[in-house]
């Protein structure tokens, strides 16, 4: 994990434009802080955020911030100590960004299950294992639009079990721990095969693009 603690002297940023232009993947802003360089190589413009794609010696992180907020959405990446700088640096790159990015739809993943069994779940409840582990991080209920950080190899499907069998859709591709994606549709229900007494989250996900 990345640990950024800034240094006192002026924070010093080599930005390149080009005719007076800033593309908005590629920022290639570089930002020096007291235990080494980070760069920002991509700004994705969201409605409701901004990801930021960083390079730091210990490789690459993707990190989501609400710009109106100043409030890092997810990002591991970052120690409590730096969010508000690294969030800083990234709303202030992505202002100079030329266009928003559009969320291509990917297909449906499991996110975990709710301890109830109403086949309903609030947002910001937290999500739990069962047979299955929890996939996103932060490790709760979303919402739509929200950046979440996959935590454990997971299934994409075209769509989520329905009624009456629950039975699994086809498979269309696998996410990797540390992909950043965008939820875009929930579904909660209760297995009725299942003896278990949870209700089982859903969520139809994009990717920025």
């Amino acid at each position: 994990m990345g640990v950024f603690k800034r240094i006192k002297q002026p924070q010093i940023i080599t930005c390149f434009l080009l005719m007076g232009l800033i593309m908005s993947t590629l920022a290639s802003c570089r930002f020096f802080l007291g235990k080494g360089i980070y760069t920002i190589t991509k700004i994705q413009k969201l409605a409701a955020y901004s990801i930021a794609t960083i390079e730091t010696a210990n490789g690459l992180y993707q990190i989501a911030v609400d710009c109106k907020t100043g409030m890092i959405k997810s990002g591991e990446a970052v120690q409590p100590t730096d969010k508000a700088n690294v969030a800083r640096d990234i709303c202030s790159t992505s202002a100079s960004s030329s266009s928003d990015s559009k969320v291509q739809s990917i297909g449906w993943i499991r996110l975990g299950a709710v301890r109830n069994t109403s086949g309903s779940a609030s947002t910001g409840e937290p999500l739990v294992a069962t047979s299955q582990p929890v996939t996103i991080t932060p490790t709760r209920v979303p919402t739509i639009n929200d950046p979440v950080v996959v935590i454990t190899g997971v299934n994409v499907r075209v769509d989520y079990p329905k009624p009456p069998d629950y039975k699994l859709q086809e498979k269309v591709s696998t996410l990797t721990p540390n992909q950043m994606i965008v939820i875009l549709e929930i579904k909660t229900f209760v297995d009725q095969n299942s003896s278990s007494n949870n209700t089982i989250i859903w969520a139809r996900v994009g990717v920025p693009r």
